[in-house]
């Protein structure tokens, strides 16, 4: 952000020394500076503006997983205060699968999922509605490789590590699991939890 501002001024001093020495108006090239410069300013806060876009993962995490990442199935929710009454371990592993994969939840119950990375590499949890898992999947394709998830509905864990996340199914209905490690979700390392009335 600070390199072609400082390059461009340094441009502008060298021109103006040119134009001293060669008797140009120097009207017109404070003019032309004065234009210049308001264009790279410009410039270089939009490329600033997109350098965060594509730090945070070329789109907005407020408007996605929850509080702060993509939006998840109004039928369930991260648990704030509620105690837990089961505890459900999941395991994530390299060959791209979650175990189990699809397991059983009832509506209003708070269970605490103790997630494992058996893997060598570093795998995630991502909790939603299949449409936006999909939709992310999508977005994931155009992401750069720095692309983390944070949230509530997210758990990501490098290789070996364990972690938990504490989640109240609300309503019946599915949610759905995916792991958004660049390749995973399309090697198959998604699931869901049906959610019994």
């Amino acid at each position: 952000m600070w390199v072609v501002p400082l390059g461009f001024v340094l441009s502008l001093v060298a021109m103006y020394w040119m134009a001293w020495r060669s008797r140009t108006s120097v009207k017109s090239l404070l003019v032309y500076g004065v234009l210049s410069c308001a264009a790279v300013v410009g410039a270089s806060l939009l490329a600033w503006d997109a350098w965060k876009d594509q730090a945070s993962g070329g789109h907005d995490h407020g408007a996605a997983h929850g509080a702060s990442d993509h939006a998840h199935d109004h039928a369930s929710k991260p648990s704030t205060n509620a105690a837990p009454t089961r505890t459900v371990t999941l395991t994530l592993g390299d060959d791209m699968r979650f175990s189990p994969a699809n397991w059983q939840a009832t509506a209003g119950e708070t269970v605490r999922i103790e997630v494992v990375n058996l893997g060598k590499m570093r795998h995630e949890l991502v909790l939603g509605t299949e449409e936006d898992l999909k939709a992310h999947a999508q977005e994931m394709k155009q992401a750069s490789s720095s692309h983390k998830h944070h949230g509530p509905n997210v758990l990501l864990l490098s290789a070996g590590a364990r972690g938990v996340l504490t989640w109240t199914f609300t309503d019946a209905g599915v949610v759905h699991m995916a792991c958004f490690e660049p390749g995973h979700y399309d090697a198959g390392m998604r699931g869901t939890i049906s959610v019994l009335p």
